[in-house]
């Protein structure tokens, strides 16, 4: 029986035990991969918002621009923008435009930008 080539009960056995082992990290990565880009699409989706509402602030009058807020939900998560004029210099205003949403835990983007009368 020595001459008899194969492999042992017990050799396969800790092989299928690293495998598992090799098997389980590569699930933990992949599930945290999957985690980590549903927040950066997120966090893409707080910047288009974001862009939109800069934009749409362009075309509201001068003299009315001072605050306000929209909610929108995108995918299951809702998003809601707001925005407040933090000075105003002559024909220059300092509009700040904060986008929130919550995932795991509460999430913002902040922009600042100048309008010009």
């Amino acid at each position: 029986m020595k001459n008899e080539k194969g492999f042992s009960l017990l050799e396969v056995i800790i092989a299928l035990l690293i495998m598992a082992i090799g098997l389980l990290g590569v699930g933990a990565i992949m599930a945290s991969a999957i985690q980590t880009n549903a927040q950066a699409s997120h966090l893409t989706e707080a910047y288009q918002i974001a862009q939109a509402e800069m934009e749409g602030l362009k075309l509201v009058p001068w003299d009315s621009l001072s605050y306000g807020s929209h909610s929108r939900e995108l995918r299951g998560i809702a998003f809601t923008s707001s925005w407040t004029v933090l000075s105003t210099v002559g024909r220059i205003k300092d509009v700040d435009l904060v986008v929130r949403w919550t995932e795991d835990r509460e999430h913002s983007i902040d922009l600042r930008t100048k309008f010009s009368r």
